[in-house]
């Protein structure tokens, strides 16, 4: 979830108090992960009980007001395809944060809008796959 889908199932700060845990009830997850926009991510692994702030590294930060419409869905997809990879947790985490900061940096969705006329003329739509 995102900190304001966090938020809205807790009651409290996301790093000071609250069980991240019961925003996973029902699911069978040695971590969980909150995307905290331009501040990065946080990260709680249940073996070890850690809590992590993944910070987005100062050189991936995009411009104030850019579009981040889908950089959630960046952050997922790159998380996934990291752990997918056989990567612990807190690095798919890391790289997912990077991920979506580079998803936002590029355009966001916006930058994946393909024009009437493409897609009447049945060009072929291409994928960046450097994000994951």
């Amino acid at each position: 979830p995102n900190r304001a889908e966090a938020l809205d199932r807790l009651s409290g700060r996301l790093d000071e108090g609250p069980d991240l845990w019961k925003l996973t009830r029902g699911w069978a997850v040695d971590a969980i992960a909150v995307t905290l926009g331009s501040e990065g991510a946080l990260v709680c692994l249940r073996a070890s009980g850690k809590r992590l702030r993944i910070p987005l590294p100062a050189a991936a930060k995009a411009p104030s007001g850019c579009d981040t419409c889908g950089a959630g869905d960046s952050f997922a997809a790159a998380a996934a395809a990291h752990l997918g990879a056989g990567r612990e947790p807190e690095s798919a985490v890391r790289r997912a944060v990077i991920a979506a900061a580079e998803f936002v940096g590029s355009g966001a969705a916006a930058a994946f809008s393909e024009s009437e006329a493409a897609l009447v003329s049945g060009a072929p739509i291409t994928w960046d796959h450097r994000w994951v």
